[in-house]
C-alpha cells in the first residue's frame, strides 16, 4: 500500500471535514493511505517541519492569504503539489 501526506489549510472548520471526507474516500478507492494535518491559516503552515506530497490552500483567510502561502511554499518546496 501506498501512503501520502497531505495538509488542508483553512480557516473554517467544516471544510477540513469536508475535504478530508473526500479525500479518504478518493485514496481508500485506489488502495493509497492518507495521512492529512490541518493548519487554521498560512503562517502555521509555513512554520512547519513537515514535508507533504500535497496541500490543500483556501484562498481567503486572515493574515496571510492562500496565494501568498503558495507563493512561499513554491519556492521553499517547488516538488510540492498545492491547490487554491
Amino acid at each position: 500500500m501506498f501512503n501520502m501526506k497531505a495538509a488542508v489549510c483553512d480557516d473554517e472548520r467544516v471544510f477540513h471535514k469536508e475535504i478530508s471526507f473526500l479525500m479518504r474516500k478518493y485514496m481508500k478507492a485506489k488502495n493509497i493511505e492518507i495521512f492529512i494535518d490541518f493548519y487554521e491559516n498560512g503562517e502555521k503552515l509555513l512554520r512547519s517541519e513537515k514535508e507533504y506530497d500535497i496541500i490543500f490552500l483556501d484562498y481567503q483567510m486572515e493574515g496571510i492569504n492562500g496565494i501568498e502561502t503558495a507563493e512561499k511554499l513554491r519556492k521553499a518546496l517547488p516538488t510540492v503539489l498545492s491547490f487554491l
